[in-house]
């Protein structure tokens, strides 16, 4: 993996987090067999709660949940919990291209949801970015 530099403005949300981008590991000869379309982009984003803020963080992961499945460009939006760190959340998602992923960083909702979960967290917000 590589780091992914961002030519976005000094407003989008997403500056400060690290990013990664990443190409598939699969073996060119053995393909994992699955529908996409040609350009589809995949979120995998980390959220590791402050002491005693788990609460907070999941109501806020699952207040922007619904406002995010019902973009144009969004194929599917997922909230998770593991089973073995309370403390710990991942959203994954799939968007139709890059260009649908860089609309929904600057909707309002995007914008909020940022704001509201970095001090909820213990670390930079983590976005990976594959393909």
């Amino acid at each position: 993996m590589k780091p992914h530099e961002s030519s976005s403005s000094s407003s989008h949300p997403f500056r400060q987090p690290v990013f990664f981008l990443c190409k598939s590991g699969w073996p060119a000869q053995n393909p994992p067999q699955r529908e996409r379309t040609e350009m589809e982009l995949f979120i995998f984003a980390r959220f590791h709660a402050q002491p005693g803020k788990e609460n907070a963080l999941r109501e806020t992961l699952l207040e922007v949940h619904t406002p995010t499945r019902q973009e144009a460009g969004c194929l599917s939006d997922d909230v998770y919990h593991s089973v073995r760190d309370p403390q710990l959340f991942y959203i994954y998602s799939r968007w139709k291209d890059e260009a649908a992923f860089n609309t929904h960083v600057e909707l309002p909702h995007t914008v909020r949801f940022v704001e509201q979960v970095e001090p909820l967290i213990d670390h930079l917000l983590e976005v990976t970015r594959a393909e």
